[in-house]
């Protein structure tokens, strides 16, 4: 049986640390969510964030539906004001080829279309998967903390390493 969340919108605060670029805590609402991820808009700092859960997915799932519904609550916001943040942190790892095969065509329809992306992992080596797997003119800094992440989408830039775009 599977695990469901409540439907209803919640909301969460998050850590004192952080803030918007005018100190002003970031506050997300939950757009849309299933048992894999969810959807969080900050409407005054105009960020959205695609949050993964703990849960796995499973070997057989056929991922469109899953991902169709993120793709129609996203259809709604201008990619030019929204930025996107990506927190992958409480993902379990996985690397099949399928799998990233399966998920770099959606990553592709649901984030590369955004101007400023940001993407959020647990440890060094969810960092350099991220940089091995998304390069390019778009590629999106990637942090170890939600915090610097949400900072340098919404106008406080920090360092980030960006992947490098191929050599042509």
């Amino acid at each position: 049986m599977k695990r469901r969340r409540p439907k209803q919108p919640s909301t969460e605060r998050l850590a004192q640390g952080d803030r918007g670029p005018h100190n002003e805590p970031v506050e997300f609402r939950t757009l849309v969510e299933n048992d894999y991820a969810a959807i969080d808009a900050a409407e005054r700092v105009h960020l959205l964030r695609f949050k993964r859960t703990d849960h796995p997915i499973p070997m057989d799932t056929d991922l469109g539906p899953i991902f169709q519904a993120f793709a129609d609550v996203l259809e709604r916001y201008d990619t030019k004001r929204w930025a996107m943040l990506i927190d992958l942190r409480a993902a379990p790892g996985r690397n099949d080829a399928n799998f990233e095969t399966t998920i770099a065509k959606w990553q592709m329809s649901l984030f590369r279309r955004f101007d400023r992306t940001a993407v959020v992992v647990r440890t060094a080596a969810g960092r350099l998967q991220i940089l091995r797997v998304a390069s390019g003119p778009n590629a999106s800094a990637v942090f170890l903390d939600e915090g610097q992440a949400i900072r340098h989408l919404t106008g406080s830039p920090t360092p980030a390493e960006k992947p490098k775009a191929p050599a042509s």
